[in-house]
């Protein structure tokens, strides 16, 4: 029987050694550099998708919102009011955190349900609509036609003015009765879309006017038609209009009355075949002493003893 010869540990090892050499030797170097990039981009791979799964979620803020959708000039309580969270990079600084901040306010734009409540949707704390006009103003609210609003544009501190077309006998009359009026409380367009606002509260406006536009205002109100002019916050300048008439819109002979028809040429006159007979000469002209009736003469008998006479006087 043969023996049995095992092979050192250490020519077992160099033998394989120097085989995995030999065969490293024959990669070429093109596909080493694939392989060496191939093996980066899968690291670079899980590296992103750990990174990724390790996220952490964005930071949000606890602000005050809309509980119901909230018509200009409500008063705000704790059932109109609810919290929501917001994104960090959403949060401003007229936003509020607390309730304590809101309860009690009253508004003076529409805030929709949901949305966070800023301070310009609000009149300053506790303080009513009063307080927003001057100490001789007066606040009058208004209900007119939809395209009587400027399109339902108009917002809390714009300046308008008012005009009135009013129609008496039939001929209409438009001019301005009011201008530069503070506005401080309208219907806004986003308003109009909820259907419990559209309508009953469709229309209003309230401005703050003097005493004596305040008369005016709704004077016009039950006379005619009114209509809002939007203008520039910064122009406070009094024009002198006279107002526009029909007259000043259509050209002169459109206010002429109509001429009567023309009438036919008459036919000429044909003279007769015959002359008339002349007419009769006028009776001979009478005296007037013969003509003229004798006048009414008194009978006076005269007795004179035995001798009875008879004279006649006349009337006259």
């Amino acid at each position: 029987m043969a023996p049995l010869i095992t092979p050192e540990p250490g020519t077992l090892f160099n033998r394989n050694r120097v085989q995995s050499q030999a065969s490293i030797k024959k990669i070429p170097p093109m596909r080493m550099i694939l392989l060496v990039a191939v093996m980066a981009l899968l690291v670079l791979g899980g590296v992103r998708m750990v990174g990724g799964s390790a996220k952490q979620p964005a930071a949000t803020v606890r602000v005050v919102a809309a509980g119901e959708d909230l018509p200009p000039g409500c008063k705000v309580g704790f059932t109109s009011l609810h919290y929501t969270q917001l994104p960090k990079d959403y949060f401003s600084e007229d936003m509020f955190t607390s309730y304590q901040q809101l309860v009690g306010s009253t508004t003076c734009n529409f805030v929709r349900k949901g949305e966070p409540i800023v301070a310009k949707a609000v009149l300053p704390f506790k303080q009513t609509l009063a307080g927003m006009i001057g100490a001789e103003a007066r606040a009058v609210t208004l209900k007119l036609d939809p395209d009587a609003l400027v399109d339902n544009t108009i917002e809390p501190g714009d300046r308008v003015d008012v005009l009135v077309t009013v129609v008496k006998e039939g001929k209409r009359f438009t001019r301005t009765v009011c201008q530069n009026l503070q506005v401080l409380l309208s219907t806004p367009r986003e308003m109009m879309l909820v259907d419990r606002f559209r309508s009953s509260d469709s229309g209003k406006v309230t401005l703050s006017a003097s005493p004596e536009d305040t008369e005016r205002l709704t004077e016009a109100l039950e006379s005619g038609r009114l209509r809002l002019v939007l203008r520039n916050r910064a122009n406070t300048r009094q024009s002198g209009l006279t107002g526009a008439s029909e007259k000043d819109i259509l050209p002169a002979d459109a206010l002429k009355a109509d001429a009567p028809p023309a009438l036919p040429p008459a036919a000429p006159l044909t003279p007769p075949m015959f002359a008339p007979p002349p007419p009769a000469a006028p009776n001979a002209a009478v005296p007037a002493a013969a003509s003229a009736p004798d006048p009414v003469k008194w009978i006076v008998e005269v007795v004179s003893g035995s001798k009875k006479e008879s004279c006649e006087v006349p009337s006259r």
